[in-house]
């Protein structure tokens, strides 16, 4: 029974930190859209190197 709950409570916090993760992961995207949004009404923009 100990096992099992310290088993469960592992994949949780993996879980927990995978979800943390993926919500910072999207909150950068957005602000990184927002900040092209905010130089190119400037008329300005990011370099991007292109393969």
């Amino acid at each position: 029974m100990q096992d099992t709950m310290a088993q469960e409570l592992a994949l949780a916090s993996k879980q927990l930190l995978m979800v943390r993760q993926a919500a910072l992961h999207q909150l950068f995207e957005k602000e990184h859209e927002q900040y092209q949004q905010e130089l190119n009404e400037k008329g300005k923009a990011f370099y991007v190197e292109r393969l």
